[in-house]
């Protein structure tokens, strides 16, 4: 929803609502990532902007009769917003360290388990790490 917006990107929005124009899709997903990542609040999109730019494309096709405020609400909805993932990554990296013997290993146990994980995504069920001893 828009309550989810910060007033900041929210204003922002309003102000592109005059040229917004969906039928222009690759520039109407343009405009929707420069919003999303130019501002000190920014939504966790791929960081490869062509990529990011693709997602939000798709977003953008079936929701073409939205507003800029409505895409922007729904692009958020979608990825979140970046400062949250990270708290959650910080939280999780601090979880693990207190499980470690020795608590500076924590972000290498975090390491492992990511690349196991991503193995494991990628159908290779040998690969996946348990990772018992820090």
């Amino acid at each position: 929803s828009s309550d989810d917006i910060p007033p900041v990107l929210a204003k922002e929005a309003a102000k592109l609502e005059s040229s917004w124009d969906t039928s222009d899709r690759k520039n109407a997903a343009q405009t929707i990532v420069d919003l999303c990542t130019t501002h000190e609040v920014t939504v966790d999109l791929p960081q490869d902007e062509k990529k990011a730019r693709k997602a939000v494309g798709k977003i953008l096709l079936s929701n073409m009769d939205a507003t800029c405020a409505e895409m922007l609400a729904l692009v958020v909805k979608e990825f979140g917003w970046a400062s949250v993932k990270e708290d959650a990554k910080a939280r999780q990296k601090s979880a693990l360290a207190g499980s470690c013997t020795v608590a500076e290993n924590g972000g290498i146990v975090q390491a492992l388990q990511e690349l196991g994980d991503l193995y494991f995504k990628d159908g290779n069920s040998n690969a996946g790490l348990t990772v018992r001893v820090c």
